[in-house]
């Protein structure tokens, strides 16, 4: 029996309607299955390798927040003035004079963080220093993060630890460090000074402590958590403005003593080489590109233009399939 046409035509609906709802399914799955990451980059120099950096990663699913030590100049560089009209690139405004091993590296740190988490919602937010490559290509990267969603990747000792700098980690925050005032060498003279006396500092007591790199990637919901913390507890914070390297301890601790703790693997996806020097960390160099390749790490630190632009080119070939 022959339909008739307005029969034909509500069939034909119904199919169409029908598919429409099995496409906003879909899609919705799609947006859900979808992988939101920052890149929070700390940078001083060598503003092309800041433009590597993002242009390895740069895809609908990335978004970059820069800051640039407020004692630096590249900030006016072409190459930055240029990456920055881009949509997903952000350099933070408010810039801070960052020393090494003082306080002022934290409070940069935290300034990132609170304009990534203002710009919006992200799944991961992965710290870098400008002298950073990623050594897998973006979408291993993703999904990699995607496979592992909900897990927090740094790398952490708990304190004291043997042979972990002076007084194994503990001398950091027992005695009080004046690096951001007066620099390393007047600070030590003044640690050395408070050992003679006898002069000490007392920690919290409900506080386990914790350390290790600054440098990590943790879901959107840890960092929230880290600057609710914060702005809840100043006299935590203001403990640290006194500590030798608190960038390697803060973070560390307040992630390890909350409930995020069930969620962190002790492993921060970066090759870094401590061991080999003359730098520490070591400046990695086309010797060092057979190791890279084979790692199992996501990114890796710390490459210099000036010292072998060789490896970056290398890497960023093999990444980007140059």
């Amino acid at each position: 029996m022959q339909l008739s046409l307005d029969s034909k035509v509500k069939k034909h609906n119904k199919k169409a309607n029908k598919k429409k709802v099995n496409n906003r399914k879909v899609n919705k799955i799609k947006d859900n299955n979808r992988l939101k990451v920052a890149f929070l980059i700390l940078a001083h120099k060598n503003p092309s390798q800041i433009v590597t950096f993002i242009n390895a990663l740069d895809c609908e699913n990335t978004t970059f927040f820069i800051h640039i030590n407020k004692e630096s100049h590249i900030i006016d560089h072409s190459l930055l003035q240029n990456i920055n009209k881009k949509d997903n690139v952000f350099f933070i405004e408010k810039r801070q004079k960052v020393t090494k091993g003082g306080y002022s590296m934290v409070a940069a740190t935290l300034l990132l963080l609170k304009e990534c988490l203002k710009k919006d919602k992200y799944d991961y937010i992965s710290l870098h220093s400008g002298q950073d490559l990623p050594i897998k290509n973006k979408y291993e990267i993703l999904d990699f993060l995607k496979k592992n969603r909900g897990k927090e990747f740094l790398r952490f000792t708990k304190v004291p630890r043997k042979g972990w700098g002076i007084g194994d980690g503990l001398h950091r925050i027992e005695y009080y460090w004046f690096i951001d005032e007066f620099g390393f060498d007047r600070s030590y003279k003044l640690y050395e000074k408070q050992k003679e006396l006898n002069i000490k500092r007392k920690y919290f007591e409900d506080i386990q402590l914790y350390g290790g790199s600054l440098w990590n990637t943790i879901t959107g919901e840890c960092a929230q958590f880290i600057i609710d913390y914060v702005s809840k507890n100043k006299s935590f914070c203001d403990y640290y403005k006194y500590t030798l390297y608190p960038d390697e301890e803060i973070f560390h601790t307040i992630i390890l003593n909350s409930h995020f703790k069930d969620r962190v693997i002790n492993n921060n996806l970066r090759y870094i080489d401590w061991r080999s020097g003359p730098q520490k960390p070591r400046i990695l160099t086309k010797n060092d590109y057979k190791k890279l390749i084979i790692s199992d790490k996501l990114f890796a630190r710390k490459f210099d233009i000036n010292v072998d632009n060789k490896i970056i080119q290398k890497i960023t070939n093999r990444i980007m399939g140059n």
